[in-house]
């Protein structure tokens, strides 16, 4: 992991700290957030797949739409997130 990323980690745990705590739901986004964790080490190629750019992001959303299917909309919105700054990579150490 790179300084880089270190930093960003803290960032995003800094925000959605904050987010799920002025909406009550800090318990409930920190068990989503634990079985996000699960999928993302029981399937650690799916990281490398969705950071990849020749991979069609109809095709990354197709992936994901199983693990968002029933997710609440923090993780809907988290997940969006790093995908939109293709933090994928960074989500798969924790």
């Amino acid at each position: 992991m790179t300084l880089d990323s270190m930093t960003a980690s803290k960032k995003y745990a800094k925000a959605m700290f904050e987010v799920l705590t002025d909406t009550n739901e800090l318990e409930s986004g920190y068990a989503d957030l634990q079985e996000l964790r699960k999928v993302f080490a029981a399937n650690p190629k799916l990281i490398d797949i969705l950071d990849d750019i020749r991979v069609a992001d109809k095709d990354k959303q197709s992936l994901l739409a199983p693990i968002t299917e029933n997710a609440s909309d923090f993780i809907k919105n988290f997940l969006k997130v790093v995908a939109d700054y293709r933090r994928f990579p960074q989500i798969g150490y924790y």
